[in-house]
């Protein structure tokens, strides 16, 4: 059995880290890998300022599965005083992968997109209740992380530092 570790913690001293993994090695086999600059679908790029977390893979993901490659750029990701209630539009046929893009979307939000994470959670309120005034906000989400895709969150103090990525592997208990 083999299981990935990411290491969160605060540096006190450069000693730290040997110390910790030492005494992480005196009960798993145990291989460095490195600094981290990808994991669970989120690259990290480590510069003097701070840490940079993004997604851009999986943004590129989102727009090529909706077929929104060619849309026209959008600077927001609800028009301002959108209200997504019964407007009179048509319901939605079941086809639309209205629930697909709505997980795509709130997983993005969730990680490295705090930007998108009010219009998602209101899109959400309608799942059951599917409009097509609803695909095309949604849609328009899309149309945003494509239009906004370097954005990333930045971990500027370093008192947190994902330090490594480590290999686990359980040894028997002595």
């Amino acid at each position: 059995m083999v299981f990935g570790l990411m290491i969160f913690f605060k540096l006190v001293t450069t000693q730290e880290l040997p110390r910790m993994t030492s005494a992480l090695m005196n009960r798993f086999q145990l291989k460095m890998l490195g600094e981290l600059s990808f994991a669970l679908g989120i690259s990290f790029k480590w510069t003097a300022d701070g840490c940079f977390m993004s997604q851009v893979a999986y943004i590129d993901t989102i727009v090529n599965k909706y077929r929104m490659e060619k849309s026209n750029p959008v600077n927001y990701p609800l028009k301002p005083g959108y209200n997504p209630d019964d407007d009179g539009s048509a319901t939605l046929p079941e086809s639309i992968p209205y629930r697909s893009a709505f997980g795509s979307l709130l997983s993005l939000a969730m990680s490295t997109r705090p930007d998108i994470a009010f219009a998602v959670c209101m899109l959400a309120r309608y799942v059951q209740q599917l409009l097509t005034t609803h695909w095309t906000a949604m849609k328009r989400v899309i149309k945003y992380i494509k239009t906004e895709i370097i954005v990333s969150i930045i971990v500027d103090e370093i008192p947190v530092v994902v330090s490594s990525l480590l290999t686990l592997i359980p040894m028997p208990v002595k």
